[in-house]
């Protein structure tokens, strides 16, 4: 899982149906003065979203060792989100393997009883001794975007420090209040940070194939972005910044539907020898209309050079090129298009154009296309994916719907 969010000043046009975005959402912080449970007993809890994930950072009393959280040691650490009524809805515990850490959770029952305990996709880390993060989707803690009604409990058994029979906790918030709450917000990708080389003609040798449609956007584009939406594709649009005028609606509809948008220059000019200026006015043609930075580049005709690659480094930008070009601007069919096309191996990036003159066969071949590398067993994924770069987004602000309780 990569999780990363940067500060970024968003203009006021937005990414998603014109509501507006905000850089970062603010955390939730929860303290407890309680003096009880010993080592592992908590002392604060904070929750912030980070992308699709939220990241809980826990801090305890004193230091533990990882060993604490071992089945048979009588202590775990539990993250749970609650219904509406305040009672548990799904529980998640860390607990340790060996000297890893994991995430286990279940849905409760209306009758307190937890169900089916399952392996979570989370990313845990042991700050020091006494913090630990855990970083994981809001999915997976069985809520919605919206309100996440939350506690953080640590609870242990056959201690001196629970002298009782049964089981004692401590909570955040405290045990007899009720849970917190905190709102998530639609996480919209707005950029990543660039890594590795800076010009690229596939990607890893993975089961997986990015799509690119260059010469955009255009009259036609919408009738594309329909096919990627009914078979639930994505794609890589390298737009041209002039044509991005009067057609703004178009960018931001992809950026809602999950695709990349990257810059393909202003106007297609030769920019091998360098095109600073094409690159900066073409992102912030892309900004000004959708709040996207875009941090993969493809020159027109393929035309590179060491100066353009270090221009487009230094714009935070990729140089993409591509492995399989279908030639469809040439005119041939769409059953030849779609051949060509479905030659991509492990990692392909598929050149193919929405823009630039008639594209009626490659729009006629996409559904071709999109099946058959599915059917050969490859995911379709956007080239920022596909080059494993880092996201950076931003949230999307909108009425209080009371979306996170079941």
């Amino acid at each position: 899982m990569t999780v990363a969010v940067a500060p970024l000043a968003l203009p006021t046009p937005a990414a998603a149906d014109d509501r507006s975005l905000v850089d970062r959402p603010a955390p939730a912080v929860k303290r407890t003065g309680a003096a009880v449970g010993g080592p592992l007993a908590l002392r604060s809890v904070r929750v912030v979203q980070d992308g699709a994930d939220l990241r809980w950072t826990i801090v305890t009393a004193k230091g533990w060792p990882t060993a604490s959280l071992r089945a048979g040691k009588g202590r775990r650490i539990c993250i749970s989100t609650h219904r509406r009524d305040g009672d548990e809805a799904h529980r998640a515990c860390v607990s340790a393997r060996g000297r890893r850490l994991r995430l286990r959770g279940t849905v409760v029952g209306r009758d307190g009883a937890p169900r089916r305990w399952r392996a979570i996709e989370a990313r845990i880390t042991r700050v020091d001794s006494r913090t630990l993060r855990v970083v994981g989707p809001v999915a997976e803690l069985g809520r919605r975007i919206g309100d996440v009604r939350w506690s953080v409990s640590s609870s242990w058994s056959g201690s001196a420090s629970c002298p009782r029979a049964g089981t004692c906790v401590d909570r955040v918030p405290g045990p007899r209040r009720r849970p917190a709450s905190y709102r998530t917000m639609r996480a919209v990708p707005i950029g990543c940070t660039p890594r590795g080389a800076t010009r690229v003609t596939r990607g890893p040798a993975v089961k997986a194939v990015a799509l690119t449609f260059d010469d955009g956007p255009a009259a036609i584009t919408s009738r594309w972005l329909d096919v990627l939406r009914r078979h639930d594709a994505p794609g890589t649009f390298f737009v041209l910044g002039a044509s991005v005028h009067g057609r703004e609606a178009l960018l931001r509809r992809m950026v809602r539907e999950g695709h990349a948008i990257g810059n393909h220059s202003y106007d297609h000019a030769d920019l091998s020898g360098g095109g600073r200026g094409q690159l900066g006015r073409t992102n912030a043609v892309i900004r000004a209309a959708t709040g996207v930075q875009p941090c993969v580049f493809r020159p027109p005709g393929g035309a590179t050079s060491a100066r353009l690659d270090a221009e487009v480094r230094s714009a935070g930008m990729h140089d993409v090129l591509w492995s399989v070009d279908t030639n469809d601007w040439r005119g041939p069919g769409a059953a030849t298009i779609a051949a060509r096309a479905l030659t991509a191996g492990p990692g392909g990036i598929v050149l193919m154009h929405d823009g630039g003159g008639p594209r009626e066969p490659g729009l006629a071949a996409l559904p071709t296309i999109i099946r058959g590398l599915r059917a050969r067993g490859y995911r379709l994924v956007t080239v920022p994916e596909l080059l494993r770069l880092s996201p950076r987004h931003a949230y999307e602000s909108h009425p209080r719907t009371g979306g996170g309780a079941t």
